[in-house]
């Protein structure tokens, strides 16, 4: 099934976002005038009563769920490619999420218990090989075909990587750490994710071999405040969502550096949660209304997002 919708707004180039950024410095360890620096669009899967936004890629291909009511199974995963929404379900399963896209539009998403690799149209289950694993989910994928997800068993969640051959298990070493679930990975091979550690959600970044906890800071200077990382581009900048203790914000990390909150400013509340960022800048989020956004930064010049 395939659906048309105009996404355009503005598109920062590569060298003129990594300025904005790096400008956003002078105010300090965090920003928290983010609203003047992004652009917001909101999109959803037509005649949907609810769309989600996971995944975008260089060309500004998005992929995502969306529920109906009136469909068999109510979620489906779909493709946002030049202005087209297809529909994506694996055949004969119920029901479809999509999470992760590279630029080669493979995409990669769970099905029931499962998680899969589309390319093209064709399906190939992800599935954990390890003793006892259960629920696998595929949310990452890189050019190089390289996939993250997170599977379950009796001790908890995991996060896996599967490179084409050899899975992995991917599990935070920190003291007190439990499930981990890895959500993003990017061509460098630097994977993103979020833990358990004393009963506080905190985001990882996997970089050579060695892991960083990522905490939103409080304001307030009190404990970190719970934080999730679920993309990473290829210049290292990782987004997610964090809770001030009410509600969930966006944010944006960059050489250490935090811009947030990153709020959607539109109706049905301003809660959002970034799922992912290409390149360019760009990223899509999800609000508390479970609607779809498209956010660039304003500076730049007036184009079309998708090629």
């Amino acid at each position: 099934m395939r659906r048309c919708i105009r996404l355009s707004s503005t598109v920062l180039p590569k060298r003129f976002f990594i300025g904005l950024v790096l400008a956003a410095l002078v105010i300090g360890s965090v920003s928290p005038a983010t609203a003047g620096f992004f652009g917001f669009t909101e999109f959803a899967f037509p005649n949907a009563a609810q769309t989600w936004a996971f995944g975008i890629n260089a060309k500004g291909h998005i992929v995502g769920m969306y529920y109906d009511p009136n469909t068999a199974g109510g979620y489906h995963g779909y493709l946002l490619r030049r202005g087209e929404f297809t529909a994506l379900n694996v055949p004969g399963l119920c029901c479809t999420m999509a999470f992760g896209i590279n630029d080669h539009d493979q995409i990669v998403g769970q099905v029931g218990a499962q998680g899969f690799l589309l390319t093209g149209d064709d399906y190939q289950p992800i599935i954990v090989p390890f003793a006892g694993a259960t629920g696998t989910k595929a949310e990452g994928i890189n050019n190089l075909g390289r996939i993250v997800g997170s599977y379950s068993d009796f001790t908890g969640s995991h996060g896996f990587l599967f490179d084409g051959d050899l899975y992995s298990a991917i599990d935070v070493p920190f003291g007190g750490a439990s499930d981990t679930v890895a959500t993003g990975i990017n061509d460098k091979g630097e994977i993103v994710g979020y833990f358990t550690r004393n009963g506080r959600t905190e985001g990882f970044l996997l970089s050579s071999g060695i892991y960083t906890a990522i905490d939103a800071p409080s304001q307030a200077g009190t404990l970190p405040l719970p934080t999730q990382a679920f993309g990473i581009n290829n210049f290292g900048m990782v987004v997610g969502i964090y809770s001030d203790g009410s509600i969930g914000h966006g944010f944006l990390l960059f050489d250490g550096v935090f811009m947030l909150p990153i709020d959607v400013p539109l109706s049905g509340g301003t809660q959002a949660a970034i799922y992912g960022i290409n390149n360019a800048g760009a990223m899509v989020a999800t609000n508390g209304g479970s609607k779809a956004f498209l956010i660039v930064p304003k500076l730049g010049r007036l184009a079309e997002v998708q090629e």
